[in-house]
């Protein structure tokens, strides 16, 4: 295997959201706004003085069971279909407010196992999304008696026909917090152009439904579960954030002298409020060597272009936050209501010629998705480097979709010889469907050739 040395910051060029970013650069709170006029929807699960008497919050169902509606337009959505027929989510666990709803107080919806998973789900159609336009969900939970089961909170987009847009999917990731309460924050970013509706989905998972690829390899061992546990979520919110666009004048990010790095930005608020954006140019040793202040929205100009004054040529972050500090107050006008991080490279008119060094570089493209990979013929021209690690497959490859990943990958391998670059072929991970299939381990690849 070819070492891949500088391998991550020069892809970190291709996909402007995934790059090695400085531990300083990171903030907890970076995407939860404070603003009140963000707040779009806010489920406290305090329905009493509403007149929702039920077991269930208004717009929420439980999966697994198909029985809670007759209402034909509801069967009509495919999500609707899917969680209500989702299997291993038995009717005898306990998804309900916490409470008798007789009862005021600080309710919340709790999620109980007596075996078996439990989940609920917003109705398709609760909750109305502007396509690319970027959301928060926010939400507190709490877990308790819990080993093996874990809690997880998910959104996404839904496009018109109630189909649930699979990319727009995001995790809190598999919760366990031991009688206390955490705060989850969900970013959806608005780079889906059919979303029509905002998806929320709460689960308290045992082992065999938490998505682990390893449980299907091991799908004859013992995998114990929780006979008991419970997870409260309260205080599920969605605000609607700022959209940042930005980009630089080429494709991959690599420019070249004797052009000089220029940004651009698009900001996107719904809200129409003032904002102040503070664009920051950090060099890779983290020392800030540019920066533009300006305000945007309410009247003033949301697009423009800013060429920093770099010295040198090299590596750089860029880091953009927008602030409100027009109309919120106190800490709340300088907390972020919205961030976004991005690289590029600068270099000179003529790279160096590597030569025999060449064969010590290899852009490493392991784990990149198949928008990634339509950017690598323009990445290996812009650097000079003659070697490529491509993944054959996806671990989320199977039979529908093997012919559209094989002519993607033909498409980019014939553009990547033609410029003379050596493709190295990688077989693992392999995909699940085929790990599942033959009963075999996700990290063993030569096992197909016994």
């Amino acid at each position: 295997m070819p070492r891949s040395l500088h391998a991550l910051p020069v892809w970190a060029i291709v996909v402007l959201s995934v790059f090695a970013v400085p531990r300083n650069f990171c903030a907890a709170d970076d995407a939860l706004p404070k603003a009140p006029t963000r707040l779009m929807k806010l489920f406290h699960f305090e329905e009493a003085d509403e007149g929702n008497f039920e077991d269930m919050p208004k717009n929420w169902y439980i999966m697994g069971r198909g029985d809670q509606t007759v209402d034909p337009n509801f069967l009509r959505r495919p999500l609707h279909q899917e969680l209500l027929k989702r299997t291993g989510f038995p009717a005898y666990t306990t998804v309900r407010f916490n409470r008798p709803q007789q009862e005021k107080g600080d309710l919340s919806l709790y999620l109980g196992l007596t075996g078996g998973s439990a989940g609920a789900f917003m109705e398709v159609g609760a909750l109305p999304a502007v396509p690319e336009s970027d959301y928060v969900v926010t939400a507190r939970i709490r877990t308790s008696e819990l080993q093996h089961a874990r809690a997880k909170v998910s959104a996404y987009f839904v496009d018109s026909e109630g189909r649930r847009i699979d990319a727009s999917v995001v995790s809190s990731g598999l919760l366990m917090t031991s009688d206390k309460w955490q705060h989850v924050n969900l970013k959806l970013s608005g780079d889906h152009p059919y979303a029509a509706w905002i998806g929320i989905q709460v689960e308290l998972l045992q082992v065999q439904h938490q998505g682990d690829r390893d449980a299907a390899a091991a799908k004859h061992d013992i995998q114990y579960q929780d006979v008991t546990g419970s997870a409260w979520v309260d205080d599920i919110a969605v605000w609607q954030v700022p959209r940042i666009v930005l980009r630089t004048q080429s494709r991959v990010n690599v420019i070249a002298q004797p052009a000089k790095p220029t940004l651009s930005v698009e900001v996107r608020d719904l809200t129409g409020s003032r904002l102040r954006a503070d664009l920051s140019v950090y060099d890779h040793n983290g020392h800030r060597v540019a920066r533009m202040q300006r305000d945007v929205g309410d009247g003033d100009t949301s697009v423009w272009e800013w060429t920093p004054p770099l010295k040198q040529f090299g590596w750089y972050l860029v880091d953009l936050i927008l602030t409100d500090p027009f109309t919120a107050a106190n800490e709340a006008a300088t907390r972020p209501a919205a961030r976004t991080l991005r690289a590029f490279l600068w270099v000179p008119q003529r790279l160096p010629a590597y030569g025999d060094r060449a064969e010590h570089f290899t852009i490493d493209l392991h784990g990149s998705s198949i928008e990634q990979l339509d950017f690598v013929p323009d990445l290996m021209a812009s650097t000079r480097l003659s070697r490529v690690l491509m993944d054959v497959w996806s671990p989320k490859v199977n039979q529908n979709t093997l012919d559209a990943r094989l002519q993607q990958m033909d498409r980019v391998m014939q553009a990547l010889w033609k410029q003379n670059v050596n493709v190295v072929l990688c077989l693992s991970p392999v995909p699940d469907q085929l790990v599942d299939r033959l009963s075999m381990s996700v990290d063993d690849p030569l096992w197909l050739f016994r």
